[in-house]
C-alpha cells in the first residue's frame, strides 16, 4: 500500500482531532469523590455537625453515643434512640453527614462550619420527624415545565404546608389545657377543704377553658405528628393517643362544668370531680410522654 502526502496528512489531522479533545476532556474533569461511606466511617477525628437520622438538623453537642469506636451527635434525643435501635436504617445517613464535615474539614465543597457550600446539597431528610418540631417533606409546590402546572396539585401543596405550619404551634398551645385542668382539680380540692365558692369558681372556669383549650392542642398535634394510627416510635405513639385520650375527656370535663355551673348537683357534681381528677392524670402524662420525645424517659432521673 503507498501512502501519499495528501493522505498522510489527512492521516495526522484526524489523529490531532481525536486526541487533543480527549486530552482536554481528562484534564478538565474532577476526580471522583471518595466514598461517602469510606470518607466518613474510616476517620474518628471527623465530628458530625449534622444529625444523621434528620440530616438538615444541627447537632447538640451534650447528645451523642459511641458508635465503631466514635462519637456520632444528634439533635435531639428522640434521633439518638432512633439511631440507637436500627444504627443499620440511618447508617447511608451517617456517611452523608460525615463526608460533608470532612470535606469541609479539607476545604473540599465546603463552608464554614461544617455547613454545606452553596452550590453543595444538603443531604437528603431520611426520618419523618414532625413530632417535635423538624421540618416537614412533601409540602410545598412544585412546578415543572415553567407555569405549565396544576393548579389542582398546587392548591392542594398549599393546603399540607398550612396545616404543616399550624402543627408548629402545638408545643406551644399544649401548655394551656395541661395548666388549667390542673389548676382546676386543685382549686376543686381547695374548694372541698375550705367550702370558699371562690375556689369552685375558679376550679370551673379553669375546667373549661382547660377543655377548650385541649380541643385546640389536640388538633394542632395531628396537624403535627401527621395522621398515622401508629408512629416508629413508641413513645410517639404512646403520646398520641394518651394525649387524644385526655382531649376527649378534657372536653367531657367542660360539659359536666357545665351542668354543675347550671345547678346540677348530687351524683352528677360527684362525677364532675372525679372526670376532673381523672382528666388532670391524663393530661400531665400526655404531657410527660410529649417532653420524653425530646429530653427522653429518663429526664427527672434524680
Amino acid at each position: 500500500m503507498t501512502f501519499t502526502r495528501q493522505s498522510l496528512e489527512g492521516m495526522l489531522v484526524g489523529l490531532v482531532l481525536v486526541l487533543v479533545p480527549s486530552g482536554l476532556r481528562g484534564a478538565t474533569t474532577p476526580p471522583n469523590p471518595p466514598d461517602a461511606d469510606v470518607v466518613g466511617l474510616a476517620d474518628e477525628s471527623v465530628v458530625n455537625l449534622w444529625c444523621p437520622v434528620w440530616t438538615d438538623e444541627k447537632t447538640d453537642p451534650e447528645i451523642w453515643l459511641e458508635f465503631e469506636g466514635r462519637k456520632v451527635y444528634f439533635c435531639c434525643e428522640r434521633c439518638r434512640r432512633k439511631f440507637k435501635r436500627d444504627p443499620a436504617r440511618y447508617r447511608q445517613g451517617l456517611a452523608s453527614v460525615l463526608a460533608l464535615a470532612s470535606q469541609a474539614a479539607t476545604g473540599v465543597n465546603g463552608g464554614a462550619d461544617g455547613q454545606p457550600a452553596p452550590d453543595q446539597a444538603t443531604p437528603p431528610v431520611q426520618d419523618e420527624h414532625g413530632e417535635h418540631g423538624h421540618p416537614q417533606e412533601g409540602n410545598g409546590p412544585t412546578q415543572e415545565g415553567g407555569h405549565d402546572h396544576d393548579h389542582g396539585e398546587h392548591s392542594r401543596n398549599l393546603i399540607g404546608h398550612t396545616v404543616a405550619w399550624l402543627g408548629k404551634l402545638h408545643p406551644m398551645v399544649v401548655h394551656f389545657p395541661i395548666a388549667m385542668l390542673i389548676a382546676a382539680a386543685f382549686a376543686e380540692v381547695m374548694s372541698l377543704v375550705t367550702g370558699r365558692y371562690f375556689f369552685a369558681h375558679a376550679a370551673r372556669f379553669c375546667a373549661i377553658f382547660g377543655g377548650l383549650s385541649a380541643l385546640v392542642a389536640g388538633l394542632l398535634g395531628w396537624f403535627f405528628g401527621g395522621f398515622r394510627l401508629v408512629d416508629a416510635d413508641w413513645i410517639m405513639t404512646t403520646h398520641r393517643w394518651v394525649g387524644t385520650a385526655a382531649v376527649i375527656w378534657a372536653v367531657l370535663v367542660a360539659a359536666l362544668t357545665f351542668a354543675v355551673h347550671r345547678g346540677a348537683t348530687g351524683r352528677w357534681e360527684t362525677c364532675y370531680r372525679l372526670t376532673l381528677f381523672v382528666g388532670a392524670g391524663l393530661v400531665s402524662a400526655a404531657g410527660f410522654f410529649g417532653g420524653a420525645l425530646v429530653y427522653g424517659l429518663d429526664h427527672f432521673a434524680w
